[in-house]
């Protein structure tokens, strides 16, 4: 018979709050960790930006199952399929058929596989330990920043196995959820946030889970050093300098681009004319010249010694495609979140 347990994951050393915008993950997590052998095998992936609670959910299933029994556990990050043989892997992640009898628990925790977009041999890596595991009945979680129909650079054979699986999102929390979260750390830290300024901090901050954590410890510690209330009034005061826009470099944009289309920095920055290169170079070319505000000429000479010519015709080939682009002007939203551009 199977059974649901009691669980409990800290986050940010606090008891994990399950909300809205996480209780499908959280669901999918602690289905994995019940008793019920017949459907061992099972595949999970938690997608959704940083900070907002899928390693702690990996945690909860390692920590679950621990308490269970002795399970084998393997935890591997999806860029090491990027280095790893077939063999290897295979060796470490024990796939093989269980003694007859066995009644070990195996589970499997891959991370983050964004990193493994346009790299088919590391891709194929992991549809073979997708198949592996259904067929050896060991439960498989993975995490990933988006979605696997929003992951460009999948081969058509992954998408479809993560697709067939239990694909469940973590999102950013809104308004109503991080008064929630305030209300839950400043509960568990003893730190006494007046109801008026939790509803501001709230309001004003639209950002992760881990970010507000550490937001309400700054907002503590500042007042305790000013010796002022925690306050509407002095959360006012606190918002200005936490909201302040960060300047942004070409060298942040660059870099962002990069994680986005799974590329390396180097390679953005070289000569190398593959299209796929050219489109990430031509992307933070113009967001760079968008949020920075660099003359062309710099742009230019932080992209290899281009001409200014280069990067305004750069520029001009970006703007022109969004018009009829829907997935790049998806991607270059994207990229202005997750610099903080696009709230």
């Amino acid at each position: 018979m199977s059974r649901r347990p009691n669980v409990r994951v800290d986050q940010f050393g606090l008891p994990f709050l399950v909300l809205e915008e996480n209780r499908f993950a959280f669901a999918s997590v602690t289905a994995l960790i019940e008793e019920a052998p017949k459907s061992y095998g099972r595949q999970v992936l938690i997608y959704g930006p940083t900070g907002c609670g899928k390693s702690h959910l990996a945690e909860l299933l390692v920590r679950e199952l621990r308490r269970t029994g002795k399970p084998e556990i393997t935890s591997l990050s999806a860029s090491e399929l990027l280095v790893e043989d077939a063999e290897s892997l295979d060796q470490r992640l024990k796939l093989e058929a269980a003694p007859r009898g066995s009644k070990v628990r195996r589970a499997i925790i891959c991370s983050d596989i964004q990193a493994i977009v346009n790299q088919q041999a590391a891709q194929a890596n992991l549809v073979r330990i997708m198949d592996d595991c259904r067929t050896l009945s060991i439960d498989l979680l993975m995490t990933s920043n988006r979605s696997p129909g929003d992951l460009s650079g999948l081969s058509a054979r992954l998408r479809n196995r993560l697709q067939s699986g239990v694909c469940a999102a973590v999102r950013k929390p809104g308004p109503t959820a991080r008064q929630a979260l305030i209300e839950h750390s400043c509960s568990h830290l003893q730190i006494a946030i007046l109801p008026e300024a939790i509803r501001l901090l709230a309001k004003q901050l639209p950002v992760s889970p881990r970010e507000l954590f550490g937001a309400v410890q700054r907002f503590d510690q500042l007042a305790r050093q000013h010796r002022q209330q925690l306050d509407a009034s002095f959360a006012k005061v606190f918002l200005t300098h936490e909201i302040a826009p960060k300047t942004l470099t070409i060298d942040d944009i660059a870099k962002a681009v990069s994680r986005e289309f799974g590329l390396k920095l180097v390679d953005v920055r070289s000569d190398l004319r593959d299209q796929q290169l050219k489109t990430a170079r031509q992307c933070a070319m113009f967001l760079a010249r968008e949020i920075a505000r660099e003359p062309l000429t710099v742009i230019g000479a932080y992209f290899g010694n281009r001409s200014h010519s280069t990067v305004l015709h750069s520029c001009h080939r970006i703007q022109e495609s969004l018009g009829e682009d829907a997935k790049l002007r998806q991607r270059l939203e994207i990229i202005r979140q997750s610099l903080g551009s696009g709230l």
